[in-house]
């Protein structure tokens, strides 16, 4: 949406007589402008040289629509908004700058619109209807995506209007059908006192469902709890036991409203509203058998919907054996390889034994004999509907029992245990809800030995490194750590190891890397003097700066989860002593800084602010109270200075300067981390560089600093110098590359629709051969430097660009970076012989480098039915439902990843049909579709 908004402020303003003039504010024929108008200005006059706008260009001229007495279509009507002008009226989405007009008379409450057999630039358009006369309308109902709408409330032998323009406000040449149809009389279940009566399953496995329908839908005037229940429809079930199962499935819908469904349970008499939610199933409890219930079903917004679904009744089994403490299930206590034991939930009663974490009103019971004094207990392959499920370990008997550990998690351990003993294990889920049918196995080992320093007192001593940087980490774990009996303040130290170092200097920074496991959130104490000591301070990030140490003297560190759940959690512990004051604190010390001549930071240099001081040398943005020093001499005339890398949040600015300390002058300022381009630079003058940062408190910031000789600008730094690709020559493997921007310079376009730079940009043309019908652009391949780019596609010549589509970071490959952003530009559609223009910018000045471009089809053209003009698939990005339309029927459809594997199939068999990718994992898709014995394949990005 900030697209295309974006662009319609962009084409909001025109030149006339040598002012800028809105386009809101000119008179009424120069407003007229059509998409493919070429407009002269002269004195006061515009003349515009276009072919006919359609006959229904406004709506007094709006066609009459034959309506369909039903949803099949048989009658529509072909219509175009080429050369389509702004009939002035506002609209509620969009631009409506190509608005065309069409009426017709209700012959019913609802009515349905569709467009379909698109053809021309686009089909994403905006339908509105309105009643009233031209003169001033009034808006019933719109939608901007999907080409379909469903609306009510009108008055039979009233005339209404709709009124379709495509959303964007770029010039669209497009043709399309649209169909005016009838849905079918409301369903016979519309009302409370004519509910469809359903079959109650023995189970919850739903063997038996009953079918439904939203589609004409009335309000049968009873409020509801939830949403807005002005189309439900009603079933009823007589109880067979006090707790059942209400389950929806198979929900199909034909805009995305349709999906956000209602489910009430009610009393007999309607009257009463027992419980009201909109998940697809629901569990409810406390009713009385051989009593009528009714069920309530209705689409949660106020958008008339044509959803279908399914809908069941199931009954729950008896509580599980091990419902109570009495008839525990006993299990075996395993020494590390372990045979699960399966459990459930489902059906549970409250044992009536109290617990200090969630509510225990469904536990199941479990006993082992301790095989050893230390224990692990799992829960793992937990299905159902709760995933929060808590344990709890009690020594004693049933009748007096005594709580040793309470787990929120699916692991724990304990030390303490008796061996031979008998203990147990209750289960419960966390929250209030009754009856959850969730199931999961349960495990019970021996667990390892405590870390060697679970202790204080045998604490793991630390090499104390110099610098900024720390060279030689220890390896620590907090598996199987036990609780030293140290209070703490900062969450829960059940886990804690400890370490100990003599401080070397006033200040050290002690930091957590490599940390992994099943929980990252760690904690670091620091303690004077001794085990137990004075609390120094504690630190819940990764990184801890104590000052005011004292010299030679022992201070004990404590590392602990913050959380109170057993974790397996492994990190590597550092330490660095920082030094009083920075070697380079001052102009006339700098530290001397490795040019790379190839344009490329390979050789960086680290550096810190820690204890920095204040040279007295002021900055035109920023407090310089902490600034370091470094210097180079020059290799070339133009030079990138950049601080790639830092380890904290903190702002770092870093200025240049050439002259001598004391008499410089500033030749830039990069506030924020961002690249500093400097030119005209002397080859083998000394040049100076300060980092600072932007806080007025002291920071201890460790960070790179890189300086590069800007390269020579590329052939293609200009778009009339762009370099020539062919379409499918798959030479982009991974190793290969054929484009650089190093030492590219701004090509003066202006930032392309998504770039947030494109100031070194250059520039690739590719010519569309044969049967091609769109392509896909790509950078999105390893092998490259320029780790993050932005890309951008245009048609016309390089005097006369228009912009087509954009992208960055749509890439799915993992760089060398470890990251994905890399762009990716699909199914972009193009025409035969034409030639077009890829521009490819670094996200940012400091992003340069190399990288493969490739061009590849995306679409064939074809001359049968079955073409890119025919099959229809929206929306694409997709979220959810990926809707398929095609002329001819449908059979079956598959989806694939780009690895090749199988993801999703259906079989469709009719002309309609969606594909359900909500499951799916961000990325490409590939969807291959059969018609006609004819297959088509498409590609989907789903966000």
């Amino acid at each position: 949406m900030k697209r295309k908004l974006f662009l319609l402020g962009l084409l909001s303003f025109l030149f006339v007589n040598g002012q800028v003039v809105r386009l809101i504010d000119l008179p009424a024929p120069i407003k007229a402008i059509s998409n493919t108008a070429t407009v002269l200005f002269s004195g006061e006059t515009a003349t515009t040289l276009d072919e006919d706008p359609p006959a229904n260009d406004e709506c007094d001229g709006a066609i009459q629509l034959t309506v369909n007495s039903d949803l099949e279509c048989q009658t529509v009507t072909t219509a175009t908004i080429t050369g389509a002008t702004d009939s002035g009226i506002p609209a509620e989405a969009g631009t409506a700058d190509d608005d065309v007009w069409f009426s017709f008379v209700a012959t019913n409450e609802m009515h349905k619109i569709t467009l379909d057999n698109f053809s021309g630039d686009n089909d994403d358009m905006v339908m509105e209807v309105m009643t009233g006369d031209c003169s001033d309308p009034t808006l019933v109902a719109y939608v901007d995506d999907p080409n379909a709408l469903t609306f009510g409330g009108l008055e039979v032998d009233n005339t209404y209007y709709i009124r379709i323009y495509s959303y964007t406000d770029s010039p669209q040449t497009t043709t399309f059908d649209i169909c005016l149809g009838t849905p079918p009389p409301a369903p016979a279940n519309d009302e409370c006192d004519t509910p469809t009566q359903l079959t109650v399953n023995p189970d919850y496995l739903c063997g038996t469902v009953t079918a439904g329908t939203l589609q004409s839908a009335t309000d049968s005037g009873i409020e509801g709890d939830l949403g807005d229940a002005d189309d439900d429809v009603w079933f009823s079930f007589t109880a067979t036991s006090e707790t059942h199962k209400i389950e929806l499935s198979n929900i199909e819908a034909g805009n995305w409203s349709g999906f956000d469904i209602v489910m009430e349970l009610l009393e007999g008499d309607c009257s009463t509203i027992i419980e009201s939610d909109y998940p697809e199933s629901m569990i409810v409890s406390g009713l009385t058998p051989e009593t009528e219930y009714k069920i309530r079903v209705y689409s949660y917004g106020e958008d008339f919907v044509d959803t279908t679904f399914d809908i069941c009744v199931g009954t729950p089994p008896a509580a599980p054996a091990n419902d109570e403490c009495a008839t525990a299930t006993a299990i075996t206590m395993y020494d590390q390889e372990c045979t699960a034991t399966s459990g459930t939930l489902q059906s549970a009663t409250d044992s009536g034994t109290p617990s200090e974490v969630g509510e225990a009103d469904d536990d199941v019971w479990y006993s082992f004999v301790a095989a050893s004094n230390s224990a692990l207990i799992t829960l793992d392959n937990i299905d159902g509907n709760t995933y929060d499920l808590v344990f709890e370990l009690f020594e004693g008997d049933c009748d007096a029992l005594s709580s040793l550990k309470i787990v929120n998690g699916q692991m724990g351990a304990y030390n303490e245990l008796v061996t031979g003993s008998t203990y147990y294990v209750r289960i419960f889920s966390y929250g209030e809800e009754n009856f959850p049918d969730t199931t999961f196995d349960i495990c019970i080992t021996t667990s390892d030995a405590p870390p060697a320093n679970d202790n204080c007192e045998e604490s793991v001593e630390l090499t104390v490194a110099e610098g900024a940087t720390c060279q030689n980490p220890t390896s620590g774990t907090l598996a199987f750590a036990t609780d030293s009996g140290i209070p703490t303040e900062t969450g829960s130290a059940d886990d804690d190891v400890w370490y100990h170092f003599t401080a070397t200097s006033t200040t050290h920074k002690i930091e957590l890397s490599n940390i992994e496991g099943n929980d990252t959130d760690l904690v670091m104490e620091l303690f004077d003097g001794q085990c137990g000591g004075i609390l120094i301070g504690a630190s819940d990030p990764n990184t801890f700066i104590v000052n005011e140490l004292i010299e030679e003297t022992v201070y004990y560190v404590r590392v602990y989860s913050y959380g109170p759940e057993f974790v397996d959690t492994t990190f590597d512990i550092c330490l660095v002593a920082i030094p009083a004051q920075q070697e380079n604190d001052e102009c006339d010390n700098p530290v001397v800084l490795t040019v790379n001549d190839n344009g490329i930071c390979e050789t960086v240099t680290t550096a810190s602010l820690a204890n920095a001081t204040d040279s007295g040398i002021d900055a035109e943005e920023g407090n310089p109270n902490d600034d370091v020093w470094f210097s180079f001499v020059a290799t070339g005339p133009s030079h990138q200075v950049s601080i790639p890398e830092t380890d904290g949040w903190e702002t770092l600015n870093f200025e240049v300067f050439s002259g001598l300390c004391g008499e410089f002058t500033s030749l830039g300022i990069a506030p924020n981390y961002e690249t500093l381009i400097v030119s005209d630079m002397t080859v083998g003058d000394t040049y100076f560089v300060r980092v600072f940062s932007y806080s007025d408190e002291p920071v201890y910031t460790v960070f790179d600093i890189c300086v590069t000789k800007r390269q020579d600008p590329p052939a293609n730094d200009e778009c009339d110098g762009a370099i020539a690709l062919t379409v499918d020559a798959s030479y982009c493997n991974g190793v290969l590359n054929n484009g650089t921007n190093l030492g590219a310079t701004d090509s003066n376009m202006g930032q392309a629709e998504c770039f947030n730079y494109g100031e070194n940009d250059v520039w690739f043309s590719f010519t569309v051969p044969e049967n091609v019908a769109s392509v896909d652009i790509s950078t999105d391949f390893t092998g490259g430097t320029l780790l993050d780019t932005e890309i951008a596609l245009y048609s016309g010549s390089c005097s006369d660009l228009t912009e087509m589509d954009c992208d960055q970071d749509s890439g799915e490959t993992i760089l060398s970076n470890d990251e994905s952003y890399n762009s990716i530009i699909t199914n972009a559609n193009v025409e035969v012989g034409e030639t077009y223009y890829v521009r490819v910018s670094g996200y940012n000045a400091s992003r340069e480098g190399t990288f493969c471009l490739e061009i590849s089809t995306n679409e064939t053209l074809s001359s049968d039915d079955f073409t890119k003009n025919s099959l229809k698939a929206y929306p694409n990005p997709v979220k959810n439902i990926l809707n398929l339309n095609n002329p001819t029927a449908i059979t079956d459809v598959a989806v694939f990843n780009l690895l090749g594997q199988q993801v999703v199939a259906k079989v469709i068999n009719a002309n309609e049909g969606q594909i359900d990718m909500s499951n799916l994992a961000p990325g490409a898709y590939l969807v291959k579709v059969t018609a006609d014995n004819a297959v088509q394949t498409i590609k989907i990005i789903k966000e």
